[in-house]
């Protein structure tokens, strides 16, 4: 049986006889506590008159584990709202409520995007998997950046009453001498290609690899 300290806990809360030794449990998970609690659960077990009420608590306390996980979601995700919630100044609030139809759909986006991050930074902590809590990462920081961004068109636009006009992207062939550049934005094109198969962003990946083709093509003539 795989040791679960959580279910362990809930069985030494009802069968511990130590009140010094719960309170320790409780403080924290540590290797000397772990210890502790799989030499009580053998003792448990050796206990011929509780056997059966254990078998049966054992059950139960894997309901009532699944539970908490569950409950642990749930006040992650209300963590998170309230988070966003307090985070959203007056101005944007201000924004929110504006007359302007663009500027109301560019609060809107933003507010999108801090809900989504900070659902995730609430969350880290709960995925299964290191490549997943990776990819979570990894799409935070991507979202402070659209934030960032969004921060800045909307201030933008209530100044000059339009949004900025997006600079065109310098062309691959601008570096084709730089042989630094090109290995560094080929790392660069293969984590994209990368990350976005996963997500199954189709475009992005055809757009990516098509960049991919001209800087291989360019560091070939190096």
């Amino acid at each position: 049986m795989i040791f679960d300290y959580q279910k362990a806990l809930l069985l030494y809360e009802k069968y511990g006889k130590s009140k010094v030794m719960l309170a320790m449990f409780r403080a924290c998970e540590t290797a000397f506590n772990t210890a502790k609690l799989k030499e009580f659960l053998q003792e448990l077990e050796k206990q011929q008159d509780l056997s059966d009420t254990f078998q049966k608590d054992l059950s139960a306390t894997e309901k009532v584990a699944d539970k908490l996980v569950e409950m642990t979601e749930k006040v992650a995700d209300k963590l998170a709202a309230q988070l966003v919630e307090d985070k959203f100044s007056y101005e944007l609030k201000k924004y929110a409520a504006s007359p302007n139809e663009l500027l109301r759909k560019l609060a809107a986006a933003l507010q999108t995007n801090y809900r989504e991050k900070d659902r995730l930074f609430a969350q880290l902590r709960l995925f299964a998997t290191d490549e997943e809590r990776k990819v979570a990462a990894l799409r935070i920081l991507e979202l402070a950046t659209a934030i960032k961004k969004q921060w800045e068109d909307l201030q933008f636009f209530e100044v000059h009453g339009k949004l900025p006009t997006p600079l065109a992207p310098v062309p691959v062939s601008a570096f084709a001498g730089d042989v630094a550049y090109l290995l560094n934005r080929k790392k660069t094109l293969v984590a994209n290609i990368s990350r976005d198969k996963k997500r199954g962003q189709v475009e992005k990946v055809l757009l990516w690899e098509k960049e991919l083709a001209e800087v291989l093509s360019f560091l070939q003539s190096c």
